[in-house]
């Protein structure tokens, strides 16, 4: 399977699902999640109340891999920063977008602004 790439919103979206999202399970074995999305899903999942140590255990059994956000993946954001678009965007959904750069993946959002940046060279799969 393709490697793809998961912004928070997609992993959110998986782990609060009431019944379960079959496109999503059926992508997260393929998925990365760069360290600063995994900071995002940490905080939000936090800030609704759930333990860090909970959150932490939710994130990890998902089977996703994390990837550790380099001096690349920090200047693709830069140049996501740069387009007058990027300018609205977090610094989370801007590492997504990077990620789904450097390594030629598709990134899933449930994040319909992220679409605009396909003249960018990245591709977004939208959550369905």
């Amino acid at each position: 399977m393709t490697q793809v790439v998961f912004d928070a919103t997609a992993l959110l979206a998986l782990l609060e699902a009431e019944t379960p999202h079959q496109a999503l399970d059926d992508l997260v074995g393929s998925a990365v999640l760069s360290a600063i999305g995994a900071d995002e899903v940490l905080t939000v999942l936090g800030r609704r109340g759930v333990p860090l140590a909970q959150a932490m255990a939710l994130v990890i059994d998902t089977g996703i891999h994390i990837v550790d956000f380099t001096y690349e993946h920090a200047t693709a954001a830069a140049r996501i920063q740069a387009d007058p678009a990027g300018a609205a965007l977090g610094v989370s959904a801007r590492a997504a977008l990077a990620l789904g750069l450097v390594l030629d993946a598709t990134v899933v959002t449930a994040d319909p602004a992220l679409e605009r940046f396909a003249h960018l060279g990245v591709r977004v799969a939208p959550v369905a």
